[in-house]
């Protein structure tokens, strides 16, 4: 939308009236970022990517000193990726406030944590964050499973694991029986099979990677 930023009056006015933005902020440059953050409300977007990876560090922290997450109100859409432990602190409180988010995708690496306490607080609001949020969401996509196994999923449609336990699989086709389509890669490094495992019927899409201490097979 900065393309035709200042063009004329009338351009300027449609852009302040546009009220379906899908702002993708990953791998953007920073003056694209500034601007677009200046010219653009809250409540005119409906998807929204931040990202906190080598090209945009810092990103997400910039963003929230000039936002604050619940001021999203038409947020359909949300997807973070890498984002800074301040960023996590000031989103997952304020998640259930979006009553409009269907879709989210959060891929963390809280798991490399070097401070133990402080990765146990992170873990903690996530999860709380997770719980409030996900009952309502049709999409979603994560690094593991591990939050899912006492998270009812009534609407979840669309889910993507980077890496999923044998266990953690079998809890989560107890908890989404909507399921339609399911990407996942599958830790087998500690099991040897998983015929006891039952895929849902309702299921029509499965893209499916095993991953063996050694090696990796594709469905």
């Amino acid at each position: 939308m900065f393309i035709f930023s200042n063009i004329s009056d009338h351009v300027n006015a449609v852009l302040l009236a546009y009220d379906t933005y899908q702002i993708n902020f990953r791998l953007i440059q920073k003056s694209h970022f500034d601007l677009i953050s200046k010219r653009i409300r809250s409540a005119q977007i409906i998807s929204l990517v931040l990202s906190d990876e080598n090209d945009t560090p810092g990103q997400s922290e910039l963003f929230f000193s000039r936002f604050q997450i619940e001021q999203f109100t038409q947020l359909q859409s949300l997807s973070m990726i890498n984002i800074e432990d301040e960023s996590v602190k000031w989103v997952f409180p304020n998640l259930y406030q979006l009553n409009l988010l269907r879709s989210l995708t959060f891929l963390d690496s809280t798991t490399e944590h070097p401070n133990q306490y402080q990765k146990t607080e992170i873990q903690s609001l996530i999860y709380e964050g997770f719980t409030q949020i996900m009952p309502r969401l049709n999409r979603l996509h994560l690094m593991n499973g591990t939050f899912l196994s006492s998270i009812p999923l009534p609407y979840l449609r669309h889910l993507n694991l980077e890496k999923c336990s044998i266990n953690d699989l079998k809890t989560l086709f107890q908890h989404s029986n909507q399921l339609r389509s399911f990407t996942l890669c599958l830790d087998m490094h500690y099991s040897s099979t998983f015929d006891q495992i039952s895929f849902p019927i309702q299921l029509i899409r499965l893209r499916l990677k095993i991953e063996r201490k050694f090696s990796k097979y594709f469905i």
